[in-house]
């Protein structure tokens, strides 16, 4: 079999607009600048927004149809809320059994509308067909959806000497949905791949819990390089920060950044311009409503779906970039993919972590020297203030500098390279 062929089964790829799509991509691109022949099997994304902005250099090489899962969404919901209907006659303890049970049941049988059976059959047609005609022997899927572990699964069982690496861009199991049959499925992946990958130290310290094992390898989201300094910049009258994703229903929270604008000097307040780019605008309104942000006094701009370069651009007009992430027990390593979006910019970042410390992230940052990562409390108000002052006062505010040696590693083929390099041969 030739070494140098990969085989990439992934739901998510573009141009299907998901974040997950954006990672698989890169990934893909980074085993072709290694010199690997790389071919993709997706889905034709029926029912699912797309997004051709970034769809270019590697196209999928065959998409399974799938059926429209918003309608079984839609019915599933229905019965759902029949089931768990939590009134005010539950007591509290009756209406977490009732919400840990609902979400139990969103991990199984999420199967039915995101990568449902009809695509796994597709999927596995052209996978075995591809593996022999190519002579492929390395395989690569990735969570989310579970549809694309269960393709590697059953391929292994076909393919017995084939290479599985089994990707984990999230966490599928956390505290709030383990059951017995989550932790046999997760455990039977983590078994039968032969390499697993997360994006981050937290998601693979995780993964060890459940199954301890020497075959975790970190393989981060990464840097494109080809859309670096492609963006044109427009000189800015205002102080720029710029927010583009979701906010998860409040998961992500900014809290402190906006008490520390309230209590910014009136001369600099009144030239802030804060732009939410995402699909929670209605959130992240309340937001500002709930910190008695004075709406009047500061700039507010909001955009609903913009396309990945559309995305780009502005947060190419950036004077502070701002990255949102969370961190708790159970659910440590929410590595996003908006921060290598972020850093092809090599613009200063605030990141704010909602929830509990989270070293990895620390690291990054001063490492890169990629601005301020704080905490959503209240005690890191002040040394938000402090840096936005300091960075409205540069006379030149393209001028700041990441740490170059260590974020080169973070480029797709330097990234890929090493990954294949410590983890496949």
């Amino acid at each position: 079999m030739n070494k140098n062929s990969i085989l990439f089964i992934n739901y998510y790829f573009p141009p299907v607009k998901a974040v997950g799509s954006i990672g698989n991509y890169k990934i893909a691109k980074g085993f072709l600048e290694n010199n690997w022949n790389v071919y993709i099997i997706s889905t034709a994304g029926c029912g699912l927004n797309k997004d051709y902005s970034c769809y270019s250099e590697i196209r999928a090489d065959k998409k399974c149809y799938n059926i429209d899962g918003k309608y079984i969404l839609k019915i599933f919901n229905v019965l759902k809320s029949k089931l768990f209907k939590a009134s005010n006659i539950y007591s509290k303890k009756e209406k977490n059994d009732i919400k840990h049970k609902e979400s139990i049941l969103n991990s199984h049988l999420s199967i039915l509308y995101e990568g449902n059976l009809f695509y796994i059959i597709q999927a596995i047609y052209y996978s075995i067909f591809y593996i022999k005609k190519y002579n492929i022997e390395y395989i690569f899927t990735s969570y989310s959806p579970l549809a694309d572990h269960i393709l590697g699964l059953i391929l292994k069982e076909i393919f017995p000497n084939l290479k599985w690496i089994a990707h984990f861009r999230d966490l599928r199991i956390t505290n709030d949905n383990k059951s017995k049959v989550d932790l046999k499925i997760e455990r039977t992946i983590l078994k039968k791949a032969n390499v697993v990958t997360g994006v981050s130290k937290g998601i693979l310290d995780e993964l060890n819990n459940i199954f301890p094992t020497n075959k975790y390898f970190i393989l981060r989201n990464c840097i494109d390089k080809i859309y670096i300094d492609t963006q044109e910049k427009t000189k800015n009258d205002k102080f720029k920060i710029i927010y583009t994703g979701k906010l998860y229903a409040g998961k992500r929270n900014f809290n402190v950044l906006l008490k520390a604008i309230n209590k910014l000097p009136s001369d600099i307040k009144k030239n802030i311009q804060l732009i939410y780019a995402g699909g929670d605008s209605e959130l992240f309104k309340n937001l500002l409503i709930r910190n008695k942000i004075d709406m009047p006094s500061i700039n507010i701009v909001t955009y609903n779906n913009l396309t990945w370069k559309s995305s780009i651009e502005l947060q190419s007009n950036a004077d502070l970039l701002l990255l949102l992430t969370w961190s708790y027990k159970g659910n440590k390593g929410i590595l996003t993919g908006k921060l290598f979006e972020y850093l092809m910019h090599e613009k200063p970042i605030l990141g704010i972590v909602n929830g509990e410390k989270d070293k990895e992230l620390e690291e990054i940052w001063n490492k890169g020297n990629l601005g301020l990562l704080v905490y959503n409390k209240n005690e890191y108000v002040d040394l938000i203030v402090d840096f936005i002052i300091k960075l409205y006062l540069l006379k030149n505010r393209e001028s700041w500098k990441y740490k170059t040696n260590y974020i080169n590693n973070f480029y797709c083929s330097n990234m890929v390279g090493k990954f294949i390099k410590n983890a496949l041969f």
